[in-house]
């Protein structure tokens, strides 16, 4: 390294000729101000004493350094930036054939190496291979033909000069294979699966791609997605739009749909083209429960998904059986997910993501929780949370999730309180010290049988705590220290209303002889929940064994059906459940109807209402 100083200056001018660094050869000192370098030398100002002023440069374009001060000089080697120049190409490339990669790489004399990395979708690690020059500035690298699957190919090129200096391109590129088809899923006779395609199909016809299915027949197969408009559903009624023959209904990227066929089945999804590794995915999402699905042939972290106004976890469909997925968990190709959302939005995956928690049951602290749980058959409904949270918090409201919805067979156990109108999964309550809480909560199927009803966690509620089961329907009480696991007879599609009492010893004790004492009165209550929809449960008391008689009329004084007709029965309180139709079976209209009660010879009515 040269130095110099010069006893004169105040004004400099710095010219950097292109090239490598040379040595200072030659400079002219004069008494008039200054020294001149000549313009083949490449020099950085290192220092500089005094104030400064711009001089007019020489003739040749050197250095000027004019009047008074010092200044240090010093031949520093100036390194040009590589540019990496690379266009990717928009086609998508076949499958299972080897890309080519071109890029430029300028200056080419101060180019010592330039590599491709790449790699599939979904994997952490890149793979290198050195690029060939092919002379000048170009240089090629084929990406192996095993790369290009329906995982997609994302990759980069850095380049080297010759100080050791590293240069990346300014992104990370992908191609989009065209692929004949992805993996087939499976799909069980008569059972009702929700898959989702990891592909941006060519022909996304239903009849296209279930072609083997033959014509759309629902007495063979049936598919259903997300119905659209949402805003006047309640809750007997269900979020699913069916395939009808000729209507607009295409599968789309990104989406999950519900497919149940009379025998066995392989989904096959036809031929399609990759998803964008480099751009985030983005699907519209309609107010209500959405039914979704990687658009990745790869696991998805939950950490990278965006929901836009969720009010649910990400539920995921296993077998018969709904679960909630946590941030640790993943999202998987050909698996469905339900979500809900209180306004229209996005569903977003973002390719370069940073952890975000997942609303559940564990993302907040609790002094103890109960897992409810019902099973029927092959059916189950098992992730049912009652609990206590560690300290008050105004947002457990939003933590009580909504059970998502069932279709074709099922079972469900869900909770009702007077803050929510829906059906949900868990129901979380502050610490707020009280003598006893009493939870509320309904199981329904679809199945006629014995449903086992079962409770988890009792081992982890404080020893001061007992907790009972109480049968709304018989009004029958179970102790879980004795009866962890219940049996009780269903009736199809007709919801039995039960509550979970937990509080201390002595007033749990003293709740159930205020229950079974009998009543001094002969009394019919306000039937629950009210409006209603399926069903609702109508109590009243008998202060004396008597034959009972209960009916329901619609508004003209008509006859819709006869729940009791001349019962004997035992004195003490005693619900009878209507399910919402006549006497033929039939659904009744939305309306107000009126229910009678004669026992002992007297009569009582109450009004309530039905909505559809």
């Amino acid at each position: 390294m040269n130095r110099f100083f010069i006893a004169a200056a105040v004004c400099f001018f710095l010219y950097a000729g292109l090239g490598q660094s040379q040595e200072i050869t030659s400079s002219v000192f004069s008494s008039g101000g200054g020294a001149t370098v000549a313009a083949d030398n490449v020099l950085e100002l290192t220092g500089v004493i005094g104030q400064t002023a711009i001089a007019a440069p020489s003739e040749r374009n050197g250095l000027a350094l004019t009047s008074g001060f010092a200044a240090t000089l010093t031949d520093n080697e100036v390194s040009i930036p590589l540019n990496i120049q690379h266009t990717p190409t928009n086609a998508a490339v076949l499958e299972n054939q080897r890309h080519r990669v071109t890029a430029n790489v300028t200056p080419a004399t101060n180019v010592t190496s330039v590599q491709l990395y790449y790699k599939n979708g979904g994997e952490q690690t890149f793979q290198a291979a050195e690029m060939e020059n092919l002379g000048d500035d170009l240089w090629q690298q084929n990406i192996p033909a095993v790369y290009l699957n329906s995982r997609g190919a994302q990759y980069y090129i850095l380049a080297t000069d010759l100080n050791g200096g590293v240069y990346r391109s300014a992104e990370n590129y992908a191609v989009s294979v065209a692929v004949s088809g992805v993996a087939p899923v499976n799909i069980s006779s008569k059972q009702y699966k929700l898959f989702s395609l990891p592909l941006a199909i060519a022909d996304a016809d239903p009849l296209s791609i279930f072609s083997d299915l033959g014509e759309y027949d629902n007495t063979k197969w049936r598919l259903w997605s997300t119905e659209l408009n949402q805003d006047n559903l309640n809750n007997a009624q269900r979020p699913f739009r069916e395939f009808l023959q000729g209507q607009d209904f295409a599968l789309e990227t990104g989406k999950a749909y519900w497919l149940i066929v009379d025998d066995s089945y392989k989904i096959q999804s036809g031929a399609g083209q990759t998803v964008s590794l480099t751009e985030d995915f983005s699907l519209n999402l309609v107010k209500g429960w959405n039914f979704i699905g990687s658009p990745f042939d790869f696991d998805t972290p939950v950490s990278a998904v965006r929901i836009d106004s969720l009010v649910s976890p990400i539920w995921q469909r296993v077998g018969n059986n709904w679960s909630q997925l946590s941030s640790d968990d993943v999202i998987t190709p050909y698996s469905g997910y339900a979500v809900k959302v209180s306004a229209p939005g996005k569903f977003r995956i973002l390719l370069n993501n940073s952890a975000m928690p997942v609303g559940g049951i564990n993302s907040f602290h609790t002094n103890w929780v109960l897992r409810l749980e019902a099973r029927i058959n092959e059916l189950q409904d098992t992730y049912n949370f009652a609990g206590v949270a560690a300290d008050p918090n105004p947002q457990l409201k939003k933590r009580n999730h909504n059970e998502p919805p069932v279709i074709g067979d099922y079972v469900s156990l869900y909770f009702t309180n007077k803050e929510s109108p829906n059906f949900l999964s868990s129901d979380i309550r502050s610490s707020i010290i009280s003598e006893k809480k009493i939870w509320e909560f309904r199981v329904i199927s679809s199945a006629e049988g014995s449903v086992e009803f079962s409770v988890r966690g009792l081992n982890d509620l404080p020893d001061n705590l007992k907790a009972i089961i109480l049968i709304k329907t018989t009004g029958d009480f179970f102790d879980l220290e004795r009866n962890s696991a219940i049996h009780l007879n269903n009736k199809k599609d007709t919801a039995m209303r039960m509550q979970l009492i937990v509080g201390l010893a002595d007033e749990v004790t003293k709740f159930i002889t205020e229950q079974n004492s009998t009543p001094k009165t002969f009394k019919l209550d306000q039937n629950y929940p009210n409006p209603f929809n399926p069903s609702t449960a109508i109590r009243y008391a008998l202060p004396h064994a008597a034959r009972v008689t209960l009916n329901i009329y619609n508004i003209r004084g008509e006859l819709v059906t006869m729940l009791l007709d001349n019962d004997l029965q035992e004195s003490g309180y005693r619900t009878a459940v209507w399910n919402g139709r006549d006497d033929s079976g039939r659904v009744v209209a939305s309306g107000v109807y009126f229910y009678a009660l004669r026992a002992e010879g007297k009569t009582q009515v109450r009004k309530m209402s039905f909505v559809k």
